[in-house]
């Protein structure tokens, strides 16, 4: 009985091996499409911007909007901004950028440094700034 026991351990062991490698496999090959894909829409959109100096304004504006960290921002020679919203080249403060950019980094870099979590409770502004007697 206990050798019955022991093969049919060994058997599902081995079951679970296969399936763990099987699992790898399949994330390596989507892994492999999704970098795959992502290199041919950025060669697609490098030749738009070859193509048309207008789209390649565009891109570069919703870019600029959109990239938060520094090292991404660098890849595309678009200025580094600073949490209180200035841009900056080498620690020189330029000029303020659009207070909505402003806010969505401010938001992003909570978010990613308190995974997601409230520092203050919703209403907490709104509650610190009503006049008194309401």
């Amino acid at each position: 009985m206990s050798k019955k026991l022991e093969n049919l351990e060994k058997d599902l062991q081995q079951l679970k091996q296969r399936q763990q490698q099987k699992s790898q496999e399949m994330r390596k090959e989507r892994d492999r499409v999704t970098h795959r894909r992502r290199l041919v829409l950025g060669k697609f959109m490098e030749q738009i911007m070859e193509r048309d100096k207008s789209e390649e304004k565009k891109i570069l504006r919703g870019l600029n909007r959109d990239l938060v960290r520094e090292e991404d921002r660098q890849l595309f020679d678009l200025p580094v901004t600073n949490l209180n919203g200035y841009t900056t080249v080498q620690n020189t403060i330029l000029e303020p950028t659009n207070p909505r950019e402003i806010s969505r980094a401010r938001r992003q870099l909570i978010e990613s440094v308190c995974g997601g979590t409230r520092l203050y409770p919703v209403n907490a502004w709104q509650d610190a700034n009503k006049p008194d007697g309401q």
